[in-house]
């Protein structure tokens, strides 16, 4: 059993003594001609001013610094190394070493540059091998997040890849595998830059991308054709005549030249819901339908109209010419642009420019309260004129009427009365005979 072991052993040490020996091959037998320096990765790493930025020699690191940093968004990954011997060859496309990057519970838009040097005018083609990882669990083959990966070329040899003037691939969303990336540019200086770039969605625990094996070849500009010179055929001794006039040998006419046609440009647009304000599309920001982009030239003239839809997004003008370029945005039904006014963009030949343009809620409408009437004072009802009566005429002095009288002497009257019949009760008894 010992010996089965020290077997195994023994063929997995040779095996990756095989791997460490051949890996600066791999990538120059694949890409012959290949003028990027340090494309494998084999060749050492460097700490770039802290241990958490550790780049592969000859390569520099970029990243986007907000907004957002502290709730997560577009951080400064960390830098290392992936090392075949150590983590296994699943992130290692070839050889021992990859370069990777990552953030924890956040999202970046990061990765690192090389400047080459080229002939002007040259026609570069670069291309990358690259993977990610974007999962909120530990399952390192499997991914739930979106992560974009992308490889890009400055032809003007410019290292800022926010810059209009880098051509960028088409994202390409594949996890878990790797996937080749390329891109081609007709360099316009002596110098061209080299980005890697990733950009995962959403604040995932693990958002990790690996890139190995770069190849950059260059073809040099093409020589102008030199215009055919006529051969001139023997000429017959002419029979002596009379000496005509001279005249004028007419000049050749020069062959013009092809003329090269220039490399479109392409935008990719979306529109979203940005649900916090912060101008960035975050996981909770959902894709906007109804929103009117107009895409306008330098003269102002609208050369293409589009209503964003949530289902189809991002949506691509593509056939660009080089140029500058506004975009119009009219936001959907209660809903304004975080963005005023145009959007301006310069394009150049092959350039690939992504928008995602921010809409954020309609405030509520405060009602403005009806206007209170101003209470009127009431009139004062005026009595009805009644026609004048013609006046009671007063009486004067005269005897005191019937009733007046009666009223007045009632009381004498009753106690009159009483007095007369007292009076005779007293007469009567006096007028009986005593017994």
């Amino acid at each position: 059993m010992l010996v089965y072991w020290l077997k195994r052993i023994a063929a997995l040490a040779v095996l990756l003594a095989l791997v460490l020996a051949l890996g600066p091959y791999t990538v120059a037998a694949q890409c012959p001609g290949n003028i990027a320096v340090n494309p494998g990765f084999e060749e050492g790493f460097s700490e770039r001013g802290a241990g958490e930025v550790t780049v592969a020699n000859g390569w520099h690191p970029f990243w986007q610094d907000g907004p957002g940093v502290e709730e997560g968004y577009n951080k400064r990954p960390e830098y290392k190394p992936e090392i075949a011997a150590i983590h296994g060859t699943r992130r290692v496309h070839s050889g021992n070493y990859a370069q990777k990057w990552f953030t924890t519970y956040g999202t970046h838009n990061a990765g690192v540059y090389q400047q080459i040097n080229v002939p002007a005018g040259s026609l570069v083609n670069a291309s990358v091998y690259a993977q990610a990882w974007s999962s909120d669990f530990d399952d390192i083959t499997r991914s739930e997040g979106t992560y974009r990966l992308y490889i890009g070329i400055d032809p003007t040899g410019g290292t800022n890849f926010a810059s209009g003037s880098v051509v960028w691939s088409p994202a390409n969303s594949t996890t878990d595998q790797w996937v080749q990336l390329s891109v081609q540019a007709r360099a316009q200086a002596d110098t061209i830059t080299v980005f890697l770039r990733g950009a995962p969605e959403y604040r995932n625990k693990h958002n990790d991308a690996y890139f190995d094996d770069v190849c950059v070849t260059v073809a040099a500009p093409p020589t102008p054709t030199p215009a055919p010179t006529n051969t001139p055929g023997p000429t017959n001794t002419p029979t002596p005549t009379a000496t005509p006039e001279n005249t004028p040998t007419p000049a050749n006419t020069p062959t013009p030249k092809p003329t090269a046609t220039p490399r479109s440009a392409t935008i990719l647009l979306a529109a979203f819901e940005d649900r916090n304000g912060d101008g960035s599309r975050g996981p909770d920001d959902p894709l906007l339908s109804g929103v009117l982009i107009e895409l306008r030239n330098a003269q102002g003239e609208v050369i293409a109209t589009r209503h964003t839809d949530s289902a189809t997004d991002p949506y691509a003008f593509e056939g660009l010419a080089p140029g500058e370029y506004d975009i119009v945005v009219t936001p959907a039904e209660g809903y304004v642009s975080a963005h005023a006014g145009p959007i301006s963009l310069g394009l150049i030949a092959g350039a690939l420019r992504e928008l995602h343009i921010a809409q954020v809620p309609a405030p509520e409408p405060t009602p403005t309260p009806e206007p209170t009437a101003t209470p009127q004072p009431e009139p004062t009802p005026q009595p009805d004129e009644e026609p004048a009566e013609d006046p009671v005429p007063t009486p004067g002095p005269g005897p005191a009427s019937p009733g007046t009288t009666l009223a007045e002497y009632t009381g004498l009257i009753i106690v009159a009365i009483a007095l007369v019949l007292i009076a005779i009760v007293v007469i009567v008894r006096m007028q009986q005979p005593k017994e």
